[in-house]
């Protein structure tokens, strides 16, 4: 999984949005003027943000990147944005980010303006080549007639040096807005639950010896051989091969299966 892939893949999804989006816009530009006005109050926070503008597949607003990453506003792009994440964090951000936006043109959604809120822990590489983890609000910016989300605003707030955090999605439901944050995080769960076997590069036999250790980390290795009727010496040849596809997959350096299997599950990928 490397950076290319999923800045390719990103834009290839905004393209095919832009495809099936209105031209007509709901939120006039002078509440985004407003907006823009009342967060900038905030930079001086160990805060930044920017806009996707999924219909023309770039970044708007961008306010704070040369404060607390070291990066110019004005030139700051998607393709920046990127290519500045952590390794570790290219899958998740990958396929949960898309499949939270896939989720949302499938559905007819009742989303508001700034409301509704998905978080997640995002490393991201300072101008200085040091990593840094934020908090990110992703909310919604803009959409058509149709209510098809075509820009969402990410809002960063600086919570320290990177220590290994994991990506951790949730949805934050802070508006009382019926809970369409948790049932797009639960759309979108199920629909990478569904699919993980395609995302993650282990075998059939590999990734069932890892849910059974995601859920069942007390587990020793001929407890799990007698739940795959498989042999003990089987069990820790599989692990012995997940141990290096999963360090070069997420740039992490695991030491044991049962330190993948748990990182997975906490990525929401199991």
């Amino acid at each position: 999984m490397t950076a290319e892939l999923i800045y390719n893949e990103a834009m290839q999804n905004m393209y095919n949005f832009s495809l099936v989006l209105d031209e007509q816009s709901v939120i006039p530009e002078s509440q985004h003027k407003e907006d823009v006005s009342q967060m900038k109050k905030n930079l001086k926070n160990e805060y930044f943000f920017f806009v996707v503008n999924l219909a023309k597949h770039k970044i708007e607003h961008a306010h704070g990147i040369s404060r607390w990453l070291g990066y110019p506003d004005n030139s700051f792009t998607f393709k920046n944005y990127i290519y500045i994440m952590h390794p570790s964090q290219y899958m998740t951000l990958g396929k949960i980010g898309g499949n939270i936006l896939q989720t949302l043109f499938k559905h007819d959604y009742d989303i508001k303006y700034l409301t509704h809120r998905f978080i997640s822990n995002t490393v991201l590489k300072h101008a200085d080549g040091n990593y840094l983890l934020f908090k990110r609000i992703s909310s919604p910016w803009q959409w058509d007639k149709n209510k098809k989300l075509s820009a969402y605003l990410n809002e960063f707030y600086l919570l320290g040096a990177y220590d290994g955090e994991t990506f951790n999605p949730r949805s934050a439901n802070v508006h009382n807005t019926h809970g369409v944050e948790s049932t797009v995080e639960s759309d979108v769960r199920e629909t990478i639950r569904n699919n993980s076997e395609e995302y993650l590069p282990f075998t059939t036999q590999q990734y069932r010896i890892l849910r059974i250790l995601a859920y069942n980390p007390e587990l020793k290795e001929d407890e799990v051989g007698s739940i795959l009727s498989i042999s003990v010496n089987t069990v820790h040849t599989h692990a012995k091969n997940i141990l290096p596809l999963a360090r070069d997959y997420f740039s992490r350096p695991f030491s044991t299966t049962k330190e993948v299997a748990s990182f997975i599950r906490k990525e929401g990928l199991l």
